[in-house]
């Protein structure tokens, strides 16, 4: 038993001038005046500041460097250097070197800092992919070993594999996964090098919806039997997606913004396909069919979406009803992309 008096204590809130007795490692109470009773060690803290133990969340407990050759390896660290910071939880996790270090080193030493008396946890994974694991699978490290939370892995860094959106996605769905089976938080920490190319979510981004757009488009001209439509009818998919995708990674709150702005855009490449139809359909003609295209691999996510236009017994006899069908056609766009959840319009 511990009685602490006269601390300035911070819990994390600040108390003020308080004492601070502890029984069994755990605080029992925090209070003015308070009494430890016999054989309690009592320790003078007036003057001095009483915090809870902070938590580092990065720490290369087993060294770190090496990108100078083996000489330029840190040592492993030391349980006095982290008391002495004031850290009672730390987070192992491996660096650049997943070769001369392993996930089996990192987990011996934070159980050997468990059994010092502080909490520490481990993730694994390095820079590299696939990322290195102590069972062959970062499901199951997660999920059975207790010590470790999460994933370390890096991007953007001319030391680091660069995966892809899609690997990352399937990456953070296998850490939550295991997270929710083994009881714990399940988190990915992404190293964030200096290289351009970022996370590269706008030609993700291009990826997943070009070919959804182009979809429509196609179904639209082969419909109507247009060999050759206008420029502006090739222009609007890149510059719909281009545009929000752009939005996204530069400011993700700009988004909804970006494709508001394009939809008269839009709009008006849609009467340019009227112009298009014009030519391509007699000033009397009855349209009685139905346009289904559905690709399963294109939307965002990988969702899909299914193009379904239907146009029945109309009689095309002017332009005007021309322009009515490109309007139809441009509804129903915008009425599955807010389906979809890609963007809103006013």
């Amino acid at each position: 038993m511990i009685l602490l008096k006269q601390a300035d204590v911070y819990a994390p809130e600040h108390l003020g001038i308080k004492d601070v007795l502890v029984c069994g490692g755990k605080i029992e109470a925090v209070g003015d005046n308070l009494e430890g009773g016999t054989g309690c060690q009592v320790i003078d803290a007036k003057g001095m500041r009483l915090t809870p133990g902070l938590i580092d969340r990065h720490v290369h407990v087993t060294g770190g460097g090496g990108e100078g050759s083996f000489h330029t390896r840190t040592p492993q660290v030391e349980l006095s250097s982290i008391l002495k910071a004031g850290i009672t939880t730390v987070l192992g996790l491996l660096g650049t070197d997943d070769m001369s270090r392993s996930v089996e080193n990192l987990l011996a030493k934070v159980k050997a800092l468990k059994e010092e008396g502080i909490t520490a946890y481990a993730l694994c994974g390095a820079y590299g992919y696939p990322p290195v694991t102590l069972t062959g699978s970062v499901k199951k490290d997660i999920a059975f070993v207790d010590e470790i939370m999460g994933l370390k892995l890096a991007l953007s860094d001319h030391r680091a594999p660069n995966i892809s959106v899609d690997e990352l996605i399937r990456l953070g769905s296998d850490v939550r996964t295991a997270g929710m089976i083994g009881g714990k938080p399940g988190f990915i920490v992404l190293h964030m090098g200096s290289g351009k190319k970022k996370l590269s979510l706008a030609s993700w981004l291009w990826n997943k919806v070009s070919g959804w757009i182009s979809s429509i488009w196609d179904g639209i001209c082969d419909f109507f039997g247009i060999a050759s439509p206008s420029k502006e009818m090739g222009w609007v998919g890149e510059m719909l997606v281009e545009g929000l995708a752009g939005a996204i990674n530069a400011n993700g709150k700009d988004a909804v913004a970006a494709a508001e702005g394009m939809s008269s855009e839009i709009n008006d490449v849609m009467h340019s396909l009227a112009d298009d139809m014009t030519t391509a359909l007699p000033t009397d003609f009855t349209v009685n069919g139905t346009v289904n295209r559905n690709d399963t691999a294109s939307g965002i996510g990988g969702m899909g979406y299914g193009a379904l236009i239907t146009i029945q017994q109309m009689v095309v006899r002017s332009e005007e009803d021309i322009r009515k069908i490109s309007q139809e056609l441009y509804n129903l766009i915008q009425s599955g992309s807010r389906a979809q959840g890609h963007f809103t319009t006013a």
